[in-house]
C-alpha cells in the first residue's frame, strides 16, 4: 500500500512538473520554469543515499521505464544548457532503463555528451556516468578499448577521492566484468584482489 501511495505521489510530481515545463514552452519563458523541471528529473532518478524517504526498488525502475522520454528529454536539455551535475545524474539514473531495454547509438551520444561536460566534477554522479559508460559503451568502442580503461580507471580515481567505496567497488566490478572483452583477463586478478581489500 505505501509502495503504491509513493508511485501515485511520483506520478502527481510528474505530470505536475510536466504541465509546469508546457506551460512555460508555450508562453516562451522557459528559463526558470525548464531549469527546475530539470532539475526535478534529476533529483527524481538518481537519488543521493541521504534521500532514504523516496522510493527505491521495483517500483522506481517501473516509473523511470515509463517516463524514459521524458527523462531523456531533460537530459538533453541538461546538456544543451551545459548542466553537468544534472546531466551526470539523469545518465546515472537513466543507464538501467538502457541495459534493460537497450542501448542504442542515440543514447551513446547523450551519454558521450553527458562525460564531457562531467568531465571536470568530483561527483558521485560524475564517477557513474564514467562506469556506466564504460559499461554500456563498450559496443561502440570496441575499437579502442583503452577508452573503457580510461574512464574506468577515472571513475575508480574520482571515487577514491570521495572515500566511496560503493563507488569503487563498482568501477572495480565493472573492470572485471569488461576485462576479457578489452583484451586484459590477467588484469581482472589484479581488480578482483583490489576489491576485496576494500
Amino acid at each position: 500500500r505505501q509502495e503504491l501511495d509513493s508511485v501515485k505521489r511520483l506520478l502527481a510530481e510528474l505530470a505536475d512538473a510536466n504541465a509546469r515545463r508546457e506551460r512555460a514552452e508555450v508562453a516562451g519563458t522557459s528559463g526558470v520554469d525548464r531549469a527546475a523541471f530539470t532539475e526535478w528529473c534529476a533529483a527524481m532518478v538518481w537519488r543521493p543515499p541521504e534521500r532514504t524517504d523516496e522510493p527505491v526498488g521495483d517500483h522506481a525502475a517501473r516509473w523511470v521505464d515509463a517516463e524514459h522520454h521524458l527523462l531523456e528529454d531533460a537530459l538533453r536539455d541538461a546538456l544543451h544548457r551545459g548542466w553537468a551535475e544534472q546531466a551526470a545524474r539523469l545518465v546515472a539514473g537513466l543507464a538501467p532503463y538502457w541495459e534493460r531495454h537497450g542501448y542504442d547509438a542515440a543514447a551513446h551520444q547523450l551519454v558521450q555528451q553527458a562525460v564531457e561536460l562531467s568531465s571536470s566534477l568530483a561527483t558521485k554522479a560524475s564517477a557513474q556516468t564514467l562506469t556506466w559508460s564504460a559499461v554500456l559503451g563498450l559496443q561502440y568502442v570496441r575499437d579502442d578499448p583503452a577508452l573503457v580503461v580510461r574512464r574506468l580507471e577515472r571513475a575508480l580515481a574520482l571515487a577514491a577521492q570521495l572515500r566511496d567505496t560503493e563507488e569503487e567497488l563498482r568501477a572495480l566490478s565493472a573492470r572485471v566484468v569488461l576485462a576479457p572483452y578489452i583484451g586484459d583477463v590477467e588484469g581482472a586478478r589484479v581488480y578482483v584482489e583490489q576489491g576485496m581489500t576494500l
